[in-house]
């Protein structure tokens, strides 16, 4: 588990291994989705990629 905190303009900081498992560099965007009741943190490139497979399927 990570923690990070919230600073007054509602930014965080990624923690280092997050950033590392979700293969994240400077510059990137995340995406935020929500699944089941909870929020989901995703490199946007990769969701991108994975919903134009899904549309070729």
């Amino acid at each position: 588990m990570e923690l990070a905190k919230v600073t007054t303009r509602g930014q965080i900081t990624i923690p280092k291994e997050i950033r590392k498992k979700l293969n994240l560099k400077e510059g990137d965007k995340v995406v935020f989705i929500e699944e089941n009741g909870k929020i989901v943190i995703e490199n946007s490139a990769m969701f991108a990629l994975r919903q134009i497979q899904n549309e070729f399927k």
